[in-house]
């Protein structure tokens, strides 16, 4: 664990190159990890520690970067949603089922919000 904790710290403070220098370079298999440990990386506001984990994760892999924000904070499951152009709205509210709001109108979702904190 600390390996990886020293190395997504580094991958964290590099300003530029950090990918050719290979420290934002984590296997698949390390990714749970990442996730757990940025999980634990607060900023000063809610989107300034999201916006954080943004931009880390989005060195290391560009294409699952918001998938990995939202698992982050227990929210994955919407992921889907955020990458679909066609959704204009999703509410959530815990208990109750997600809708969303498409161009074409507003429909249940099949997911319902998990239940981790």
């Amino acid at each position: 664990m600390y390996p990886i904790l020293k190395r997504l710290l580094e991958c964290a403070e590099c300003k530029s190159s950090c990918v050719e220098k290979g420290i934002c370079d984590f296997a698949k298999e390390e990714l749970p990890l990442v996730i757990k440990l940025l999980s634990r990386v607060f900023k000063k506001s809610i989107d300034e520690t999201l916006d954080f984990r943004y931009g880390v994760l989005r060195k290391i892999n560009e294409k699952m970067a918001i998938r990995g924000v939202l698992a982050t904070v227990g929210l994955e499951e919407l992921s889907p949603f955020l990458e679909d152009r066609e959704v204009e709205d999703i509410v959530v509210i815990p208990g109750r089922p997600i809708y969303i709001t498409r161009k074409s109108g507003k429909e249940k979702a099949d997911v319902q919000p998990s239940s981790r904190p």
